[in-house]
């Protein structure tokens, strides 16, 4: 006796096999859809059925789209991205990663339906030919987005991510400076109007954002305090700082009151000379251009380089080229020579945990670890 076939599949007159229909309500327009599939044998075509319901009572499409990544990217990004309420500059971010190294890359070409886990590793081996681990971390994250939101979606049954670990973080290597190295560059600054930024930064440890997103109204000078509240990024948007650590009150130093006063009173002066033609910022930075606009984090990163770049510090014996960030290695070098306890330091520096602290800086802490054992004895 033959076997009955099953409502919504029926037999292929032309040609040897089986056809599924089956209508769905599309998840992402809530149109009523038909899809169709096949299979050689009724037992395959009854298993490829129950499939296709069950992705549907899952709120999916009944089978994998036919999309490419580029293109379901692209919706992402337009549509998406958008509702997530990402930092201007992570969002920037993504779209640098998806239109430089994705969109119009093999894997990005290839149908949804088509990516399996294989196909994601030749894409991430290919991109970490001359890049750095921070940039596969960061593709990482960003094809995370794509491939979870494409099956939330219904266009994917499962993301090809799954099998696929995360490019490990390697350990840190920082450029650390001698004090006469930060002598001469401090002395390359001299003329330059970012020196009282430089200054500050060495008796706090701000970040360069953190440094340059300063409003007067964060400075306390009679309690000699200062709040970190906000941050510029890049192309100098002020926004909140990325994480809830990084917001804190930090204690002001002789120095670092001499910066700050030195700086509101030239701040004045110029004000004053300049009358009409000084541009007043709502948010009142403590850093500004001659004009009163607010510095810019590139010109600021520009001036440290071109400093270190005339005391011979930015050359081809070193691969860390000095930056802003490497005054912040100089501070937390500083206070942990001077004894100040990690956990004290990664409080100061606004790191999301110690852990960050440990493994930038652990290792100054060699000597101190023998001492502590050697004392045991």
């Amino acid at each position: 006796m033959a076997e009955s076939v099953p409502r919504g599949i029926r037999k292929l007159s032309s040609r040897d096999g089986y056809e599924i229909r089956i209508r769905f309500k599309d998840p992402i327009t809530g149109e009523s859809k038909r899809a169709s599939g096949y299979a050689k044998t009724l037992q395959e075509a009854k298993k490829k059925q129950r499939d296709m319901i069950s992705r549907i009572e899952a709120n999916q499409r009944p089978k994998d789209d036919s999309i490419t990544l580029a293109d379901w990217a692209i919706n992402w990004l337009e549509v998406q991205v958008p509702l997530l309420e990402l930092k201007p500059n992570t969002t920037d971010l993504y779209a640098g990663l998806l239109n430089k190294h994705l969109l119009s890359s093999k894997l990005g070409m290839m149908k949804m339906s088509r990516i399996a886990p294989v196909h994601v590793s030749a894409f991430m081996k290919e991109l970490s030919e001359g890049s750095g681990q921070s940039l596969l971390r960061n593709m990482y994250t960003v094809l995370t987005h794509l491939f979870r939101s494409a099956t939330q979606n219904g266009l994917i049954a499962k993301s090809p991510l799954e099998h696929i670990r995360r490019p490990k973080q390697k350990r840190q290597e920082v450029r650390f400076l001698t004090e006469p190295e930060l002598i001469a560059m401090l002395s390359a600054l001299q003329d330059s109007r970012y020196l009282s930024v430089a200054e500050l930064i060495l008796q706090t440890g701000l970040r360069r954002g953190e440094a340059l997103g300063l409003s007067w109204d964060d400075v306390d000078i009679p309690n000699q305090q200062l709040h970190v509240r906000y941050t510029i990024d890049a192309k100098g948007r002020r926004g909140a700082p990325k994480t809830s650590r990084s917001i804190r009150t930090l204690d002001l130093n002789i120095k670092a009151i001499a910066v700050l006063r030195s700086l509101r009173r030239a701040q004045n002066e110029t004000k004053l000379r300049l009358g009409g033609l000084y541009i007043d910022c709502e948010w009142n930075p403590v850093f500004t251009a001659e004009n009163g606009k607010p510095s810019q984090p590139r010109v600021f990163l520009r001036a440290i380089q071109n400093a270190a770049e005339k005391c011979g510090l930015n050359n081809d014996t070193h691969a860390d080229r000095v930056g802003v960030h490497t005054l912040r290695h100089y501070v937390a070098t500083r206070l942990l020579s001077n004894g100040v306890e990690m956990m004290v330091v990664s409080r100061i520096l606004g790191h999301e945990s110690i852990k960050t602290t440990v493994d930038i800086y652990g290792h100054l802490q060699d000597n101190l670890r023998k001492q502590a054992l050697s004392s045991l004895a």
